[in-house]
């Protein structure tokens, strides 16, 4: 090969990434198919693989059952001859899942993308991109998050101590809804004062409504990072539950001057207008954040309820809907759906969301209120 050869590879090669960084996907794919590039070059097979998936945009989900286990991603024959130092054929394929589970979320098939990030940590347990891009925004329930840690087999793929390493965190962030603790192992006591073990922490005292505690953990973190991207949301929800209506408005306006284009700026400063009963202009950034970023469940949960403060039901069901679609393993849109119907008197559909709430989450103790208050009202 000519060394003009490898310059025009090198090229055409960059010029495709420069599209798909761009998001033009289609513009990239029909790159990829006019170029010539040799099928056995490692570069080429992964760009293939990569085109492969953007192809499917034009299939419906439900003709490709087999998505998942496509053979594109099984060319271990022609790939591994050209695998570089340090890589195994094994975390090729889970780096090709991973792209592939992303351009599916982007373009909005999130089933398909849940099932190429589950084939991606299996691949490779230390690919943890795929497993917070599993629980980030809770795409799947509680019974298939310990179902899917149950899968990963550690000690195939990492030593002793590195196994035991990665299984604690994983569960860590995998404690949800529960006010004890992970206990870190001995060999590792110093991840106590960890970043990622103090923001999960946090995560838990909200969901579990001890906001105090969870104040008292963001605020310290706070001070040291004021701009953690893993624990500021946790921090703007605590904030607008205590109606810390000051706090929330110098973290909203930090926010709008280094990340105006970001939806969790707009998504704190809708908060802050929420908390000052300003529900017009809360719902208006909102929307804006929404527009930014529609995966974000947060988002449509407060939008909701910006809806349901001027008592506009419809409006806030759609809301909660949305929301339902996105954090799918949680209970807490569902539950606000059957408060919104039981507000405009639809006792039959409320107690039917309430009860679908209270069979996911049934220790929930405001499922519980929402129950009891219904079959008071309804004389039961």
């Amino acid at each position: 090969m000519c060394l003009s050869d490898v310059l025009r590879k090198h090229v055409l090669s960059n010029m495709e990434l420069c599209y798909y960084a761009c998001s033009e996907y289609k513009k990239s794919l029909e790159f990829l198919e006019q170029s010539d590039c040799n099928s056995t070059d490692f570069n080429s097979n992964v760009t293939s693989l990569v085109a492969g998936s953007l192809s499917k945009q034009l299939c419906i989900s439900t003709d490709c059952p087999n998505a998942v286990n496509d053979d594109s991603t099984k060319q271990s024959n022609t790939v591994s001859d050209s695998l570089i130092s340090g890589f195994s054929t094994e975390q090729l394929h889970s780096s090709i899942a991973l792209l592939k589970g992303k351009l599916y979320e982007l373009m909005e098939n999130r089933s398909l993308a849940m099932q190429f990030y589950k084939e991606a940590l299996l691949l490779d347990v230390t690919c943890y991109e795929a497993f917070e891009k599993l629980v980030q925004f809770q795409s799947i329930s509680s019974e298939e998050e310990s179902a899917l840690l149950a899968e990963l087999n550690f000690t195939d793929h990492l030593n002793p101590l590195m196994s035991k390493l990665t299984e604690f965190l994983y569960k860590d962030k995998l404690n949800k809804n529960s006010v004890s603790e992970t206990k870190v192992p001995g060999e590792f006591d110093t991840l106590t004062n960890n970043v990622d073990v103090i923001v999960n922490k946090a995560g838990r005292m909200l969901d579990v409504c001890r906001f105090q505690e969870c104040y008292d953990i963001t605020s310290r973190l706070m001070q040291s990072d004021p701009y953690n991207l893993a624990c500021l949301p946790i921090h703007i929800s605590v904030l607008k539950e205590l109606e810390k209506a000051n706090e929330l408005f110098k973290v909203s306006h930090k926010l709008m001057d280094v990340y105006p284009s970001s939806a969790l700026a707009w998504f704190s400063v809708g908060c802050y207008y929420l908390c000052i009963k300003k529900n017009e202009l809360a719902r208006r950034h909102l929307v804006k954040a929404s527009q930014l970023d529609r995966r974000y469940g947060p988002i449509w949960l407060t939008l909701g309820h910006a809806f349901a403060a001027d008592g506009e039901h419809d409006q806030a069901i759609a809301s909660y809907c949305t929301a339902a679609q996105v954090i799918r393993g949680s209970h807490i849109p569902i539950m606000y759906i059957g408060i919104e119907y039981s507000a405009s008197n639809n006792r039959n559909l409320a107690e039917r969301f309430l009860n679908q709430a209270y069979l996911i989450s049934p220790s929930d103790p405001f499922v519980l209120h929402e129950l009891g208050t219904l079959a008071f009202e309804s004389q039961k």
